[in-house]
């Protein structure tokens, strides 16, 4: 929620130190995981557990090519957060984004609600694949 406040500017990045300062040293979260680019609260989520799986992530980045990504990780892998429903065109606008995104070398890893209210650690195991990994070649 945090986040989404700092995003809509809501609550500047002073007032957000100085209703911290009021939260106990044992409840309060460090600061370095707020990010005022976040532009959703399980955008935020995925992140958070990213950060917290001791990886670098970067919010809202612009790739030329494939346009704004919501997460890239490691500079390798982008993760897109899709919290809502495709509308009619997006679809095929995130295909056509992650293809160029592929086509450029760049991992993809796409993210639903589901995902990232409750599989966080699948989402963070697919993400350290994604990294892990040059192309594999599967034989059939």
């Amino acid at each position: 929620m945090i986040d989404s406040a700092l995003y809509a500017g809501l609550v500047s990045e002073r007032e957000l130190h100085a209703i911290l300062a009021r939260v106990p040293m044992c409840r309060r979260i460090p600061t370095s995981l707020f990010d005022a680019r976040s532009e959703s609260g399980i955008e935020s989520l995925v992140r958070v557990a990213l950060v917290e799986a001791g990886l670098t992530c970067t919010s809202q980045v612009w790739i030329p090519g494939v346009g704004r990504v919501d997460l890239l990780v490691d500079g390798r892998v982008i993760v897109e957060v899709d919290g809502r429903r495709w509308h009619q065109g997006e679809q095929s606008r995130d295909y056509g984004r992650d293809l160029a995104a592929l086509a450029s070398g760049l991992g993809v890893v796409r993210v639903d609600y589901t995902h990232a209210m409750m599989q966080a650690e699948l989402v963070v195991g697919a993400v350290r694949q994604a990294l892990r990994r040059p192309r594999v070649l599967i034989e059939a």
